[in-house]
């Protein structure tokens, strides 16, 4: 399993998934880190 990404996320908030949603647009393997069960809290 390939363990490399092009962007890493840190929280699942607007941002976080706003900024991976983007960047995999373009292609890119993005992994979201969260501390939650639901994302966005």
């Amino acid at each position: 399993m390939n363990k490399q990404y092009d962007m890493i996320a840190i929280g699942a908030g607007s941002g976080g998934l706003s900024a991976v949603e983007r960047a995999s647009e373009y292609g890119k393997k993005c992994l979201v880190i969260e501390a939650n069960l639901k994302a966005g809290l």
